[in-house]
């Protein structure tokens, strides 16, 4: 028990760092370079819960709301349209098409609802400033509240269906960002190979293998929890500053608090599902997963992995692929 104890908080130790304090990339890189071996009843991963507890009526409507395009200024954008559900939950756009000073790639919505932070630069904390923000952003759905609840009102469907999954405030703003959030809540990808193995079954010889250089390496400092990732901020600076002409999305959390502590800083992405959600980085300039493990080593922990070791990564990662409503969301292996 006590070995578990200093297990968690040496954990929390490193993560506490990696978000609130300005990288210095050489004591990062040491710190991330040292082994470190986790019993299996202290794993620092966590299993995704096969079961949630949402209201049915609530999550039925917030399904409705989030495939419905006329919540958009235009009436052709939903929030599907961005994260359809149907896939892996996002959906890759050119980057040369958002112009060359600001792009983010955009994330799937799988296993978000309980993040930390929203966002690749954390601008959002909650799943309501979310739903605010994309509502009313020009370059998202371009609308307004005094539009939006007018139409649903109207709508005799709606009325009825609001009724019945709050039937002590009927349909209202904050009904409609519940809704939303709940179904977002219901959006999680449980019985991943590796949730398997932690309840107890087997778990291939290959994928193992990469859990343990995982852990050894340090990349379970910054991906852990059941997220494997969404938990802290961390620096991407030794990487970015290599590029030639940044863009200002480069910058993540500077271009929220204009702290120069926090240039290149990023939440953290979340690794679940990560073998299905190419392209990768907050740009998405990492097109396969094997390049983007191969940069994390070299410029995060300061290594050059040979590509056996990145297979066995890879296996490990691609063991986090989860399932959505008794289907797997497939593989790129």
């Amino acid at each position: 028990m006590r070995r578990n104890l200093v297990t968690a908080l040496i954990v929390m130790l490193f993560c506490c760092q990696c978000s609130q304090q300005p990288a210095d990339e050489d004591i990062v890189a040491k710190a991330l370079s040292i082994p470190y071996r986790f019993e299996q009843s202290a794993e620092p991963i966590s299993a995704i819960a096969t079961e949630q507890d949402l209201p049915v009526a609530v999550v039925n409507l917030g399904r409705d709301l989030y495939h419905d395009t006329r919540l958009s200024g235009g009436q052709n954008v939903s929030c599907a349209t961005c994260h359809p559900v149907d896939g892996a939950g996002m959906t890759v756009h050119d980057s040369s098409a958002s112009g060359s000073t600001s792009y983010y790639d955009v994330p799937t919505i799988f296993n978000t609802a309980d993040q930390f932070a929203f966002f690749w630069n954390g601008r959002s904390q909650s799943l309501e400033s979310v739903i605010q923000v994309s509502l009313q952003a020009e370059n998202i759905m371009n609308s307004a509240w005094n539009v939006v609840l007018p139409m649903l009102n109207a709508d005799p469907e709606y009325a009825q269906k609001f009724d019945l999954a709050y039937p002590d405030r009927g349909l209202d703003q904050e009904s409609v960002i519940d809704a939303l959030e709940i179904y977002i809540h219901s959006l999680a990808t449980p019985n991943a190979a590796f949730d398997r193995w932690l309840n107890g079954e087997n778990l291939s010889e290959s994928a193992l293998a990469g859990y343990e250089l995982f852990k050894d390496y340090g990349c379970i400092r910054c991906h852990q929890g059941a997220g494997v990732g969404g938990n802290i901020f961390a620096s991407f600076r030794t990487y970015l500053e290599t590029r030639e002409n940044p863009r200002t999305t480069d910058f993540g959390r500077f271009n929220v608090t204009n702290d120069e502590a926090h240039r290149y800083q990023f939440k953290v992405p979340s690794l679940r599902n990560v073998t299905v959600t190419a392209p990768y980085f907050h740009d998405g300039s990492a097109e396969t997963l094997s390049e983007a493990v191969d940069i994390m080593a070299r410029y995060q922990l300061g290594r050059s992995l040979p590509k056996n070791e990145i297979s066995q990564i890879i296996s490990f990662l691609d063991s986090l692929t989860g399932w959505r409503e008794g289907e797997l969301l497939g593989s790129t292996q």
